[in-house]
């Protein structure tokens, strides 16, 4: 008889065992909790404004006949950034996205409050908070048979964000106009000038004063085929990111930069150059830059070079301003012309004022003189490339230059080889490009100043070029 004592026994156990199993789960539903997401002012459901500072309070209620609410860890949705967390009874950690609610003690039928300072994102979304996974012991211990179980009925879990921002290169702190591989400031040819900013806005355009968000740096328009360097990752304070790091390793006209956050909607800077020279120019005082050619033509060899003086011309006052030159705008061809410099030599000479004349003087390496046939420099020619129709040399017509890469000035660009100063010169017939019109007199700028050649047998061509005009260009 004893086995029949003991299989009654086991029996006995195991219809116990799935009693408990089946009991437990409305053991948990015995020892419910609300949890209430509202606005300060108590209503739900709670609503913020995109990227903006705003508070939430999460109000728990203890819906048991006799256990305790000791503990609970509350997970911040993801779009909200915690700031600040407080209770009005036991702890609050914040834990990355998460606050730690201990030593709660909230008692049956009681209620607590946490605030919490939150900062959106920038979209406008509903947000849907997660049930709470909450304890009875204060310390967040026991296992999930000790958990309280969310009265879905009685709560509230929603968020409701509203709005939304962009990014907007601040008009005071646009990239302004820099040296190769010199930090881009907001204040042209100075690397100590105030740093390029952009700022967080709403749909009205304000500026919107938040703390925090990342926003990333790039190229935007690639005008010389440059790579940016420099500290191009920053994070908002009062709603405004600076970069006062970032520089361009290749000279271009039209570059721009493009600012982006995962939530807030890009923005693209005013247009600006990077140049290889750049000369600050005091008023009234002629200034001189200089470019080596170091691409000069492989089959010559030699070390070209171009200096620039930007000199009085016709204005009794000059004003200050930057002398800029570069190699930039891509192929610069003359009918009539044999290149001694390579297509990477075509150089591009600005004046930030608009009233002084250009004096260019090009250094022809005594190689590339001597690889052709010649008794002293009088072969030279300047093809010359610009936004404007100019006189070209007799014989040779104004012509649009089909291979122009829009940098220094937007496309057309015309070209032709330079008249001597003071010499006859050929107007275009404005209506059929490449069509020789009318001879006159007394060339001005554009013009060939003098050819010469030196003792030690290099090539000098000199050139005036007129004042008022917008980055020529000449190879």
């Amino acid at each position: 008889m004893r086995p029949l004592r003991l299989r009654a026994s086991l029996a006995a156990l195991a219809a116990l065992v799935l009693l408990l199993a089946i009991a437990a789960p409305a053991f948990s539903a015995d020892k419910p909790f609300a949890v209430v997401v509202a606005n300060a002012d108590g209503t739900t459901p709670s609503t913020l404004v995109a990227a903006t500072e705003g508070t939430v309070k999460v109000t728990y209620t203890n819906l048991t006949g006799q256990q305790q609410l000791g503990s609970s860890n509350l997970v911040v949705p993801a779009a909200l950034r915690i700031v600040s967390a407080s209770t009005s009874q036991g702890s609050a950690t914040v834990s990355a996205g998460t606050i730690l609610l201990r030593n709660l003690n909230l008692a049956p039928g009681a209620s607590l409050t946490a605030t919490l300072r939150v900062v959106p994102d920038c979209t406008a979304q509903t947000l849907t908070w997660a049930p709470p996974v909450t304890k009875q012991a204060n310390n967040y211990n026991g296992p999930p048979g000790n958990d309280l179980s969310l009265d879905a009925t009685r709560s509230s879990l929603t968020t409701v964000v509203s709005g939304g921002c962009a990014l907007r290169f601040v008009s005071t702190a646009q990239p302004a106009n820099a040296r190769v591989a010199q930090t881009i400031s907001a204040q042209a040819y100075t690397p100590a000038g105030p740093p390029v900013a952009v700022e967080v806005v709403d749909a009205a355009g304000s500026r919107i004063a938040v703390d925090g968000l990342p926003v990333a740096m790039a190229i935007g328009t690639n005008a010389g085929g440059g790579t940016l360097s420099g500290t191009a990752t920053a994070t908002t304070v009062g709603g405004v990111a600076s970069f006062s790091t970032l520089s361009i390793d290749k000279a271009g006209a039209g570059y721009t930069l493009r600012a982006s956050s995962s939530t807030a909607t890009p923005a693209t800077s005013a247009p600006f150059s990077i140049v290889e020279v750049g000369v600050a120019c005091a008023e009234d005082v002629d200034c001189t830059g200089s470019l080596g050619m170091t691409n000069t033509n492989a089959a010559f060899g030699g070390a070209s070079n171009v200096s620039v003086t930007a000199i009085q011309g016709p204005f009794a006052d000059i004003d200050a301003g930057f002398l800029t030159i570069s190699r930039v705008g891509g192929p610069l061809d003359c009918t009539g012309y044999t290149e001694l410099l390579s297509a990477a030599d075509t150089f591009a000479v600005d004046f930030s004022a608009p009233d002084r004349e250009k004096r260019v003087v090009v250094t022809i390496d005594k190689k590339v003189m001597n690889a052709v046939s010649n008794n002293g420099a009088a072969f030279l020619e300047g093809c010359f490339g610009a936004p404007f129709r100019f006189a070209t040399k007799p014989g040779t017509p104004l012509e649009i230059n089909g291979d122009y890469t829009p940098g220094p000035y937007p496309a057309p660009e015309y070209k032709g080889l330079l008249p001597d100063c003071g010499g006859s010169a050929v107007l275009d017939d404005p209506t059929v490009p490449g069509v020789q019109g009318a001879v006159i007199s007394g060339a001005g700028a554009p013009c060939i100043e003098k050819r010469n050649k030196t003792g030690s047998g290099d090539g000098i061509l000199t050139s005036r070029w007129p004042a008022g005009s917008a980055d020529p260009r000449m190879r």
